[in-house]
């Protein structure tokens, strides 16, 4: 996996209609310094990683599988799953973006002008990182 300061955290469960979409905005984002893919799938029923790998390559993204059926009723995403999120995301990464499944960023200079802005934040004073 590309190491990047920004990273793409996406939680999934059971959205396989909106992932083709989901990842096909993602990879046509043009951003200068590239970003990592972790992606946690929250107890689906069905694999996601058919999907994934249409659109990115083994060594593009990071892959978590949970399951915290015994725990809860329900799947915990963001939420609830930090502690499963915190582990995959790489080391050099000081700005995170939090994904949903099922958003499509119609603009492929989006993540671009997003990062620019959250460091802009930064260099202000504006921001802290979380991650370290």
């Amino acid at each position: 996996m590309k190491k990047s300061e920004i990273t793409f955290l996406i939680s999934i469960q059971n959205k396989m209609d909106c992932l083709n979409n989901t990842f096909s905005s993602i990879r046509g984002q043009i951003i200068k310094q590239g970003f990592n893919l972790c992606i946690v799938d929250d107890r689906s029923t069905k694999s996601s990683l058919p999907i994934i790998k249409n659109y990115f390559n083994d060594d593009d993204y990071i892959y978590k599988k949970i399951d915290l059926l015994g725990k809860f009723k329900r799947g915990h995403g963001f939420e609830l799953g930090y502690r499963n999120f915190l582990d995959i995301i790489p080391k050099e990464t000081k700005i995170v973006i939090l994904q949903s499944c099922d958003i499509i960023m119609g603009d492929n200079k989006l993540l671009d002008r997003l990062v620019s802005v959250i460091k802009d934040a930064g260099s202000k004073g504006g921001y802290k990182s979380a991650i370290s």
